[in-house]
């Protein structure tokens, strides 16, 4: 099965003509030779299996995030340092890091399961906060 992605975003400037085309070149295009057309919206066909596997990655990612914070929350610190030094206390700022990857990931799995299934449905696998 194959799902469509709509991709769309601003023209890059490598795919606007440099200069406009000389009047000497008449064509009876809607545009010239040579030059690229606008860049839209984009339709690509995605494997599902693809899919699934970002999925599978998504949910992985989550994981490790919350056994991260478990880790944290049982008394392990992370540290920033140099050449082995710990130079100051990075836990907190880490802990929240990784309470956003939760989050954004529980969003992201919300909204495959709203696209797959057509209605919320609660994530059984979320990780206690």
């Amino acid at each position: 099965m194959l799902r469509q992605i709509n991709i769309a975003g601003p023209v890059p400037p490598f795919a606007q003509p440099l200069h406009p085309p000389p009047a000497s070149r008449a064509c009876t295009t809607t545009r010239p030779v040579g030059y690229a057309a606008p860049m839209g919206e984009i339709d690509r066909l995605v494997p599902s299996g693809i899919i699934e596997q970002w999925v599978f990655h998504l949910r992985r990612q989550r994981s490790r995030a919350a056994d991260t914070i478990w880790l944290i929350d049982q008394g392990f610190t992370m540290h920033d340092g140099k050449n082995g030094v710990p130079t100051q206390d990075a836990t907190a700022r880490y802990r929240q890091e990784q309470q956003t990857v939760i989050d954004e990931v529980t969003e992201l799995l919300k909204l495959y399961d709203r696209i797959n299934l057509g209605k919320d449905i609660p994530v059984a696998d979320e990780p206690p906060r």
